[in-house]
């Protein structure tokens, strides 16, 4: 096997796994925007929920209801849901941000691989020795 055989070799397959980098999105963009999209519809869920709890809490009749008694089932609302409810915000915020950021960056590495493919073949044809 001759230096230039190497280099189209090398060259071949920079390239490929370049391509494979830039197919990333195709291949899990659907599933991660799906992902991103029921975590959204679990948030709007959750507040259209917590809404609806701290609003009938309010409007329980005072007796037999105490001021105080709401105020302890509205405060016992926010530590059962108030949690879960950040961790969903901070998931919809960031989710789909990570990962565009990480297609982006795959993006640019495939694109840079496959520069340097050209580049390895470019050589290996300059290299070459006909008659061998």
């Amino acid at each position: 096997m001759t230096p230039s055989d190497i280099l189209n070799l090398i060259g071949l397959g920079l390239g490929t796994i370049g391509a494979v980098l830039l197919a990333y999105d195709v291949v899990y963009g659907p599933g991660r925007r799906w992902q991103a999209e029921v975590a959204r519809t679990q948030l709007s869920n959750l507040r259209n929920l917590r809404a609806h709890l701290r609003e009938s809490t309010k409007t329980l009749p005072c007796p037999p209801y105490t001021e105080g008694e709401i105020q302890k089932l509205l405060a016992a609302e926010e530590l059962k849901w108030g949690p879960q409810e950040k961790a969903l915000a901070n998931k919809d915020s960031s989710f789909l941000p990570k990962y565009e950021s990480s297609v982006v960056t795959f993006g640019a590495y495939g694109v840079g691989l496959i520069v340097l493919s050209f580049v390895f073949q470019f050589v290996g044809v300059l290299v070459h020795k006909p008659g061998t």
